[in-house]
């Protein structure tokens, strides 16, 4: 039987590697990546090494997103809990957010109707526009509200609604008003121009 022809271009430095019995490249004799030829076809090897790091750190990663990911949810838990045992009628499945605001009480944003009061009466097309010339995109307007309810000051009234500044996101002294009612439940929010 014919041995399998390969050549090897170095991308980095090192030393060409091993062939096995067999005619192949002996995979633990990578140290770093190079190009590998084998029947008219290039390939890219990668130390295993270097793979197994990768993957480590990849893995490590993922862990740390799912602990803060549980803490979150434990945390939300918790909250919810002492709604209910304040009273408060709470369905957990439509919160979107959960914090406390300055004055010690919680409160919470729900899905929520375009029409009425909620995530999606904020998020509404209209109102969209509003955070968006305020440089606040969408996917950012929930954490906005949050940043201004916990650690924003609170510079006045617009109505009914309490107004906020914060700093958010690198912009400074950004404002927003947020209406919460009574029980704590976020209605609206809108940018302060």
């Amino acid at each position: 039987m014919a041995r399998a022809a390969y050549t090897w271009s170095q991308n980095t430095q090192g030393t060409p590697p091993r062939l096995t019995a067999s005619g192949h490249p002996d995979e633990n004799s990578f140290d770093h990546e190079a190009l590998v030829r084998h029947h008219g076809r290039t390939h890219t090897v990668r130390s295993r090494e270097s793979s197994v790091t990768e993957v480590i750190a990849q893995l490590r990663q993922a862990h740390a997103l799912l602990t803060q990911a549980r803490q979150a949810t434990l945390q939300a838990d918790a909250a919810i809990a002492e709604l209910r045992r304040n009273g408060i009628k709470i369905s957990p499945e439509k919160v979107v957010h959960v914090g406390r605001h300055q004055d010690g009480y919680l409160v919470w944003l729900a899905e929520g109707r375009i029409d009425t009061s909620g995530k999606a009466h904020i998020l509404r097309p209209n109102r969209r526009k509003f955070f968006e010339r305020e440089a606040v995109p969408a996917a950012r307007v929930v954490d906005l509200i949050f940043a201004g309810i916990e650690r924003g000051r609170l510079i006045g009234h617009m109505v009914d609604k309490e107004v906020y500044e914060v700093d958010f996101d690198g912009t400074p002294r950004r404002q927003i008003a947020i209406f919460i009612s009574p029980n704590g439940y976020i209605v609206t929010a809108l940018p302060v121009t």
